[in-house]
This record gives C-alpha cells, sequence and structure tokens, in this order.
C-alpha cells in the first residue's frame, strides 16, 4: 500500500508539471513539429489523470469495504451484547427466584415468631417478661402458648443490647399481641419494673429472614424517593402502598423491589 501510495504521489507529481508546462508553452510559436510535443504531452497527462481516478476509485472502494465490514462486525457484536443481556436477565430470574423459594423454608419457620427488643441483656427469665408485655398490653396470652425463647445479643459501638426471638403455638397468638402493641403504642421497661435497663422503649417486632430485612431496607428507600405513604409488615409478608386509594403492593422478592421502582420512575418522566 505504501508503495502503491508513492506511485500515486509521483503521477500527481507529472501530471502537476505537466500542466504547469502547458500552461507556460507559447502558443504563438506553435508549428507543426511543436503542435505534435504538445498534443503527447496532453496525452500524458491524460494517461495520468486516469491513472490517478482509478487509483482514487481503488481507494474508495477500499474504504468502503473497510465500512461494510466494520458494520457488519458491529451488527455481530450488538447481537452478542443483547443475547448476553438476555441471558443475564434470564440469570437474573432464575437466581431471584431460587432465592425466593430457599428463603421459603425459613419464613415458614419464623411464621409463629415476634422479636422483642429493648429488654435487659440479663433477664434471668425472659418468659416471665415476655408475659408482663402481653398482660401490660391486655393481650390474651397463656405461658403455655410459648414454644420457645431465644436470646440474640448484639453489639453496636462497644454497647451490647438483646433481642428475645419467641415462638408461639399459634400463629392467632402472635397476631394479637402485634395489634395489641400497635394499639398500646409506647412501651418502656421502666413501666414493667426493668430500673436498671434505664427506661429503654420496648419495641415488638414480625420476624423477618435476612432476605425480608434487606427486602424492606429497599422498600424504605422506594417509600421516601417517592412518597409513599405506608409501609408495613403483616405476617412475614412486606407491603407498600402509594396512599389510600392506590394499588398495594407485596414485595416477597428482589425484583419487585425493580418492579415498583420502574413504574414509579417511568411515571415521573
Amino acid at each position: 500500500m505504501r508503495g502503491k501510495r508513492r506511485r500515486q504521489a509521483d503521477i500527481e507529481v507529472d501530471v502537476s508539471d505537466s500542466i504547469d508546462d502547458i500552461q507556460a508553452f507559447d502558443y504563438s510559436n506553435l508549428n507543426f513539429e511543436t503542435a505534435g510535443q504538445f498534443f503527447k504531452a496532453l496525452a500524458s497527462i491524460l494517461v495520468d489523470i486516469k491513472r490517478t481516478l482509478v487509483f482514487q476509485s481503488e481507494e474508495i472502494n477500499s474504504v468502503l469495504k473497510k465500512n461494510e465490514e466494520l458494520t457488519k462486525e458491529n451488527s455481530i457484536l450488538k447481537n452478542s451484547l443483547q443475547e448476553i443481556d438476555s441471558k443475564y436477565n434470564s440469570l437474573e430470574k432464575k437466581i431471584d427466584q431460587l432465592e425466593f423459594e430457599n428463603d421459603l423454608s425459613s419464613r415458614e419457620k419464623n411464621r409463629n415468631n415476634i422479636v422483642f427488643a429493648g429488654l435487659p441483656v440479663d433477664l434471668e427469665n425472659p418468659q416471665v417478661a415476655i408475659m408482663k408485655i402481653t398482660n401490660k398490653i391486655n393481650a390474651n396470652i397463656q405461658k403455655e402458648d410459648i414454644l420457645d425463647i431465644q436470646q440474640v445479643k448484639q453489639k453496636k459501638e462497644n454497647l451490647i443490647s438483646s433481642l428475645y426471638v419467641v415462638k408461639f403455638k399459634q400463629s392467632e397468638s402472635k397476631a394479637e399481641i402485634i395489634n395489641k402493641k400497635k394499639a398500646f403504642k409506647h412501651l418502656f421497661t421502666s413501666e414493667l419494673g426493668f430500673s436498671s435497663s434505664g427506661g429503654k422503649e420496648i419495641f415488638v417486632r414480625q420476624h423477618l429472614t435476612n432476605l425480608q430485612k434487606n427486602l424492606y431496607y429497599e422498600a424504605k428507600k422506594l417509600k421516601e424517593k417517592y412518597l409513599f405513604r405506608f409501609l408495613w409488615v403483616k405476617n412475614g409478608e412486606i407491603f407498600l402502598r402509594k396512599d389510600e386509594k392506590t394499588k398495594i403492593y407485596n414485595i416477597s422478592k428482589s425484583s419487585d423491589i425493580a418492579r415498583i421502582e420502574n413504574i414509579f420512575k417511568n411515571s415521573q418522566v
């Protein structure tokens, strides 16, 4: 290609020189002999011009061919990217479904559980403390309704706190405590005689799995971003609602968060 370009450059120089010669030619002295020389030079110029046009045509065809090849390669790459994107979306859906299915067993185990937070870490008899709470909020619960109590210690910034996970025999017991506590609103340890805890507020919550906790956190961000009025948990299920007149969204998988995000993001465009 470099040799061809050099030859082409030489041709263009020759054409330029010949044109200069023709322009400088003294036509007043034109005779039979000089006319022959003139037309010979002119013929040579025409040949060189033809060569230049052929060369340029070849260059243009080469560029067009390369452009066609690049367009074809770009199309192949685009199709490959679309295929990869499709496989990624399909894989993401499968992972989302598997994550949900694996979490179902944990949700089932937690179905009759309640988490009590804010109680002292050093309770001698957690069952007595739980019964004090249920009596205080007027929930009709007996000791026999409690199957198990597990203490979960947490450490944050050198402070140790405790959660008490209580499993009940029936889901009705759990529902009654949740509803009565909601109606009772605020409850403090000092009201139950736990003066050593400094009057901390007692919280009663649904027992969520790690996946559900993450979903609740993401749902809370959606609530703040799109000004939802309601976010709540009922029977281990997470719900989100814009206002009293709009649809209720049930959030059980990561894809539900993405779906709701898309709905309200597009509505603001």
